[in-house]
């Protein structure tokens, strides 16, 4: 099938027809050299007074003169051009040189509905387009944008992705991202299924102007995706090869307790006899040991030789399990990148194909991705006043993994959470090592015979015991039907449909240490002999995932001057869409993946459990059906008046129904609406004096945007699922997932924003200053309920926020001759926090362990606190001190239950400023880009040890080293004594005490890039090119020297090579 689309595209952009109009007027377009139209040039004949503009896409339509006169295009981003039309010409196609060192700005803003000049454009609008895009390669097109997007932060501490425009606008996590637009429409698909080298631009709305027109999905911003389009200029051919590779994970600059470190804590330990009660072979305990500990034991037996333990010791001293890791199963990481597209047709006919192929093999074994894409789009104008557009895009995405895959630390069950550091898990020469998992050795010999499989655990070659299969295919289309019946007035039908099929298959082999757990863990005695209720084989889970999204648009736009002082840009439409979800998922036992046979296993009764370690138990089901559907209807309106070609007034007005909410919410749900007003002033007679300003325009802006989410509903939902494992019941049990709320209301977020661009120095000097403020009202979120009602929580509207920030943007062509260097300097900052708060807040004990990596809502706070308890640090015997209703105290469960309004807050986890310095230095062509970004303003919890969980869960810091040891210290550290007998509340009270807070800000090299055109003949011109990724941290605010953004495992250091190439066919 994917030859045919391609072998039909190739035919189709070797067809070309052209259509001639002839008229009197003369009419064109002016474009740069990447043949993009440029809005806002003025056009007058030399001598005459009267000046005409191109509009948002470089068309323009002007009065003839006579013969000889002359064309003059004037643009400050370009060099002054002048054309002599001959009499005959009634249509002329002009190209605009940029200035030396310019940085290209994209001039036409896309919205997802219109294409706005940014110089008619009220709103706050931020664009980047292929000279930043191409400066990382990486799969997600979001891992693009940072440091080239003023006033949108990413959230790199859970290195899940997340990011926002101007701050936060909603208590609940999921509706905090914003909305992503792909071309026309939102997209709801995977992000990853767009590819990178397939996007032309990305566009931030970021004010209540730019987003109001998304209605009730832009409260938090909205993101719009232009992917690379046809251009009726010719054929063309353009091609891309990148390789990506990245060091290891960096498990040896983590900070945990070393192997001599921990072992002297486990010597400490057993000689006060905390152990001892696990060592007793009369009644042998279910609870891991570690070999030092049960090496200490058979010392004190007399059961080894001095000289045979103290070899052993050194032996473990030395060895840490992170190295195995390294060299047996963690590689770095390689990504490999291939593009290649076809561009060609007339003006009245053109196709473009692209191409694509990436190939990853992750940092895991057995880890690897695979994707194929075909994006194929054209334009087509069968008569004057008719023009189609169509977009076609595959993906084909494929990704293996391990199901049981080894992360460090490593978690050895058996009442442990991590693996003692000096675990060895390959031999001196290079043999595999089994090792306990879940039971001791100990407790297992008891029951030799009594179990169906083996017990034992071999962490890296259990890794090839399975196997996980992950397919994402996508088909996107995009068609959009323009019929201009008059010159003024275009009427389009756009249509959008999105599939999306996402498929996971996971195979555990039948030696996998899963199964034989699950068959072990459901086994019994039968006549002397084991018998499980899990059959013999494999286990294969299965899901399925269908999107299938349609989109209806009816718009008609409105382009009219007139007087040449008065311009009218309108539009009108309604919206339709429809997102059903549907999803499938089974299980099947003892399967076989060579005869794709599997066996019948009872779900319906009970079973009794190896040794009573669960009971008796249900066989664990893993199977859902389930489909939604969201549905919403929309009307809008946008309009945009210019007088003088200087003042412009904007105003828009958006409704939105949804099948979320009910009739009732839907009915008296206000529209959501902006108005922008804006001052050319360089325009003004009283500026025309100053020769340095080339050009200043005021703005200001004021409305209303709003969130819908999905995450509630007007009516309950209810879900029917499996019987429970506990063996209570074996019916299906039907759950309320949602409880209704039929006061439920949409989000709404009000914006004021005012803002000054201006252009100076023949353009050496430009940018724009911005200031907003904001208010959400209507906040949703999921609200704790009384336990007698039978739920835990209902979405409801819980919350008011109050807001404000500013973005600084300036550009400097610092050195402009043979030699250029072009400096890029933004800052931002947003502040947030919760005016009202009608729900329920958390206790201090359940805010704190999140060291404010999520979102808490917490009356005048930011959404995002730190807060940690007040600290006078250690008394003369190590333990930490308080503070409780002013007086000091080692009362720790008093301190750790205190309410949260009398512990300390600091601040924002997020970043109040945020910015970027990018410095490009280009001489002959040779171009070095260096990427500086900056945050500060925020703090952080550090991490640190825990005792409890360092005897009791086998949990390291390299703290614990650092700790109280002697008298006096306590003038040396902070950190406490380790004392038994243990205390969970007191490590609770150290763990989350003021003395591990500390500023976040840093200074990071993002990306150095270096790139070097080459010209191999006249015909074939290539480009190649080097870059470094997370280069380092050139400064941090803090005194540990930690990367706040980074504080368990520092991020590695990526390596890109590529080239591109495009021969010359005309």
């Amino acid at each position: 099938m994917m030859k045919t689309y391609i072998t039909f595209c190739f035919f189709t952009i070797l067809f070309q027809s052209t259509v001639v109009f002839g008229q009197n007027t003369i009419k064109g377009v002016v474009s740069d050299e990447s043949d993009d139209g440029i809005s806002g040039v003025s056009i007058r004949w030399n001598g005459d007074d009267k000046v005409w503009f191109s509009d948002d896409n470089g068309n323009f339509l002007i009065e003839k003169r006579g013969n000889g006169s002359e064309l003059i295009f004037t643009h400050w981003s370009y060099d002054t051009l002048t054309v002599l039309p001959n009499e005959f010409e009634s249509s002329l196609a002009v190209k605009m040189k940029g200035r030396n060192n310019v940085i290209k700005q994209i001039n036409v803003v896309h919205t997802g509905y219109q294409k706005i000049s940014r110089e008619r454009s009220t709103g706050s609008y931020e664009v980047i387009g292929q000279s930043e895009l191409n400066q990382r390669v990486t799969t997600n097109i979001m891992k693009n944008l940072e440091g080239f997007l003023p006033g949108v932060l990413f959230d790199n501490r859970n290195n899940d992705g997340r990011f926002y425009v101007r701050g936060i606008n909603s208590v609940t996590e999921q509706l905090t991202s914003p909305l992503i637009v792909v071309d026309n429409f939102p997209y709801s698909g995977n992000i990853n299924s767009i590819n990178p080298q397939d996007v032309e631009s990305v566009t931030v709305l970021k004010d209540a102007a730019a987003a109001s027109i998304w209605g009730a999905r832009a409260g938090n911003g909205v993101i719009i995706i232009t992917t690379k389009k046809s251009q009726g200029n010719g054929v063309s051919v353009e091609g891309s090869m990148n390789f990506v590779t990245a060091q290891k994970p960096r498990l040896m600059e983590m900070k945990v307790l070393e192997s001599r470190d921990f072992m002297e804590i486990e010597k400490e330990m057993f000689d006060q006899g905390i152990y001892d009660a696990l060592l007793k072979e009369d009644n042998v305990s279910k609870t891991l040991l570690s070999p030092y500990v049960e090496l200490l034991n058979q010392m004190r037996l007399g059961k080894i030789s001095d000289q045979e333990a103290g070899k052993r010791i050194k032996s473990w001293e030395r060895q840490d399990y992170r190295n195995d890791l390294l060299n047996e199963y963690f590689r770095n990481p390689i990504s490999q990148k291939y593009r290649l597209s076809l561009n060609g047709g007339s003006p009245s006919f053109h196709n473009r194909i692209s191409l694509t192929y990436d190939q990853d093999v992750h940092e895991r074994m057995n880890e690897r991705n695979r994707r194929e894409g075909l994006l194929w789009n054209g334009t087509y104008l069968p008569v004057k006043n008719i023009s189609i557009n169509y977009t076609l895009s595959l993906n084909a995405q494929q990704g293996y993994r391990s199901l049981e895959s080894l992360n460090f630390p490593m978690n050895p069950g058996g009442g442990r959470s991590s693996l003692y550091p000096y675990a060895q898990l390959v031999d001196e020469n290079g043999n595999y090592l089994t090792m306990e998992r879940g039971f001791p050795y100990r407790w297992l010999e008891q029951f030799q015979g009594s179990f169906p499989a083996t017990w034992t655990y071999n962490p890296i070659e259990n890794v090839r015991n399975s196997s996980g299969k992950n397919s994402i295919n996508q088909l996107r289309t995009d068609l959009d039907l323009n019929y201009k019946p008059l010159n003024f007035l275009t009427l389009k039908l756009l249509y959008g449909f999105n599939f999306q099929s996402t498929e996971g298959e996971f195979h555990y082999k039948p030696g996998s240490y899963f199964v034989r757990n699950l068959q072990n863990t459901f086994s019994r005695l039968e006549n002397g002999k084991p018998v499980s209720a899990i059959p013999n084989g494999g286990i294969l889970d299965k899901n399925y995932s269908n999107l299938k999204e349609q989109r209806v648009r009816f718009q008609g736009d409105l382009d009219f001057p007139w007087n040449d002082n008065h311009h009218v840009n309108a539009l009108l439409g309604a919206e339709l869409s429809d997102q059903p979800v549907e999803t499938n998922s089974f299980r099947y036992y003892g399967y076989d993946d060579e005869i794709k046979f599997h066996q019948q296993v009872d779900y319906l009764n009970t079973f009794p459990t190896f040794q009573g370690i669960l009971g008796n138990a249900y066989i664990p089901r893993f199977g859902e059906i389930g489909s939604r559907n969201n549905r919403m209807v929309s009307f809008f309106g946008n309009l945009a008046y210019t007088f003088k070609n200087r003042y412009i007034l904007t105003a828009s007005a958006r409704k939105d129904a949804s099948n979320t909410f009910g009739i009732a919410t839907n009915k008296r749900w206000n529209p959501l609406w902006s108005v922008g007003l804006c001052w050319e002033l360089s325009k003004e007679k009283f500026l025309s004096d100053l020769d340095f300003v080339d050009n200043l325009k005021l703005r200001s802006t004021w409305g209303h945007s709003g969130n819908s989410g999905g995450i509630g509903s007007a009516e309950p939902i209810i879900s029917i699922m499996a019987a429970p494992s506990n063996g209570l019941s074996p019916d299906p049990e039907g759950l309320i997932s949602s409880m209704p709320y039929i006061d439920l209301k949409w989000e709404d977020v009000r914006m004021f924003n005012i803002g000054l661009d201006f252009h100076l120095f023949n353009s050496r000097l430009s940018g724009s200053l911005e200031y907003f403020d904001k208010k959400s009202t209507d906040l949703l979120a999921n609200d704790p309920l009384e336990p007698t009602t039978g739920m835990l929580s209902m979405t409801k509207n819980v919350a008011n926020m109050r807001g404000s920030g500013f973005d600084v943007s300036i550009t400097s062509r610092n050195i402009q001759n043979r030699f250029f260097w072009t400096t890029n300097f933004y800052i931002s900052m947003a502040k947030d926090k919760v005016t009202e708060f009608y729900g329920n807040e958390g206790q201090a004990k359940d805010i704190l362990p999140s060291r404010g990596t999520n979102l808490q809502p917490t009356l005048n706070r930011s959404l995002y606190p730190v807060f940690a308890f007040h600290s006078k640090g250690l008394d003369k015997e190590g333990d930490p001190l308080g503070i409780y209703q002013g007086e000091v105290t080692k009362d720790y469960q008093q301190l750790t239950s205190d309410s949260l309004k009398n512990i300390k807050y600091f601040g924002s986890a997020l970043p109040r400023f945020h910015g970027a310095i990018r410095n490009t230095f280009s001489y002959r062509g040779l171009t070095l880009n260096v990427n500086l970004v900056y945050k500060f303003g925020n703090y952080f919890v550090n991490n640190s040890i825990s005792y409890t969980n360092l005897i009791n869960g086998w949990e390291g810091h390299r703290d614990a080293r650092y700790r109280w040891k002697n008298p006096g210290d306590e003038q040396l550290t902070t950190i406490p004594s380790l004392k038994l007998p243990l205390n969970s509340s007191r490590d609770l009270f150290y763990q989350f005490s003021e003395v591990l807070v500390e500023p976040a800000g840093l200074l990071r090299i993002q990306d150095i890039n270096l790139s070097v055109p080459l010209r191999l003949n006249k015909q074939v011109g290539i480009n190649i090119f080097c870059s470094v990724n997370n280069v380092g941290i050139l400064w941090r605010q803090n005194r540990r020297g930690v990367d706040p953004e980074n504080l368990s495992l520092p991020s590695p250091r990526s390596y890109t090579c590529g080239i591109t190439f495009k021969p010359n066919l005309r």
